[in-house]
């Protein structure tokens, strides 16, 4: 039995870090024309999808990944490399000819990140047969950053969950978090574990992140999130969890040194979901989120 399915994408990240790159106010600054030389590279398995995957994996427990796999030279790294972690590949689909997932991430001498990525448009989501073989195959469900894929898609397939007794965990991106409220909330009705960074939860509730008091604020928004685990993960102030009324808080790991910040996020939601299938303990998962983010910081690459 399949501990837990994870739904998201699998890219191929190459990584360029050098003091050629010009930076200014937290940014790089490349000329129109210029030409950057790169101390070092690197080329690594990456993706929500994947780096969640991997993490679970890392964890004891078994994964299984719904993804497209870039139609290139890379597809076999890519499954390879998802095999040899422990990650069960039977639901992944290579792509079409010229099909591609592709992040090149530009690297600061301190591990603050630029991405840059290239997804092919218009891919095929999840076909209904291999959806239903999908759905058997676990009863527990996780929702990556998807947000080139309509709501109302995910919501169908959310409803099939739930009208099986599964149990949904998610992550949305930033279009997500800037949908129509009620469509949203429609989503977040379905799921049982929302987990998201500081940034995303101030879009999702419409205010500013400076604005909010975490503590305070998280029992405020009761209604809305009843029934819920509500996860939010706040950088180097470490991560808050809102469940029942009660405001959980775990500080951040100490990293002797930041190497790359790619993939920390979802390192932490892997740490998390990792746990909990095991303990269902929500300061356990918090403390073993933090824990992996840490290891994956202090390395190259988000898995």
């Amino acid at each position: 039995m399949i501990d837990i399915v994870v739904f998201g994408h699998t890219t191929v990240d190459f990584f360029f870090q050098g003091d050629s790159f010009t930076k200014k106010e937290g940014r790089f600054f490349l000329a129109i024309g210029g030409k950057y030389f790169a101390d070092f590279f690197a080329e690594k398995v990456g993706g929500g999808g994947a780096n969640v995957a991997i993490g679970i994996a890392r964890a004891g427990l078994k994964p299984a990944l719904v993804s497209d796999i870039s139609s290139s030279p890379f597809d076999k790294i890519i499954l390879e490399k998802l095999k040899k972690e422990g990650v069960d590949t039977r639901f992944c689909r290579k792509g079409e000819k010229d099909e591609f997932n592709i992040s090149c991430i530009l690297l600061s001498g301190s591990g603050e990140k630029t991405v840059i990525s290239y997804e092919t448009p218009n891919r095929r989501f999840v076909e209904k047969e291999r959806l239903e073989r999908i759905l058997s195959a676990s009863n527990n469900f996780y929702f990556a950053n998807l947000q080139e894929v309509p709501l109302e898609e995910r919501i169908e397939i959310l409803k099939k969950i739930k009208a099986k007794g599964g149990r949904a965990f998610s992550n949305l991106g930033v279009k997500d978090c800037r949908a129509p409220k009620e469509l949203l909330f429609k989503f977040l009705s379905y799921v049982d574990v929302v987990i998201q960074n500081t940034w995303e939860f101030a879009d999702i509730v419409g205010k500013k992140k400076e604005e909010i008091d975490f503590k305070k604020y998280l029992p405020e928004i009761f209604g809305e999130f009843a029934g819920k685990i509500l996860v939010i993960t706040d950088g180097k102030n470490g991560s808050y969890a809102y469940f029942e009324g009660r405001v959980y808080h775990q500080k951040a790991e100490k990293v002797k040194r930041v190497i790359d910040t790619t993939g920390a996020g979802d390192a932490f939601t892997a740490g998390f979901i990792g746990e909990f299938l095991k303990s269902n303990d929500i300061e356990k998962a918090m403390k073993a989120g933090s824990r992996y983010a840490a290891k994956i910081l202090g390395r190259l690459g988000a898995n």
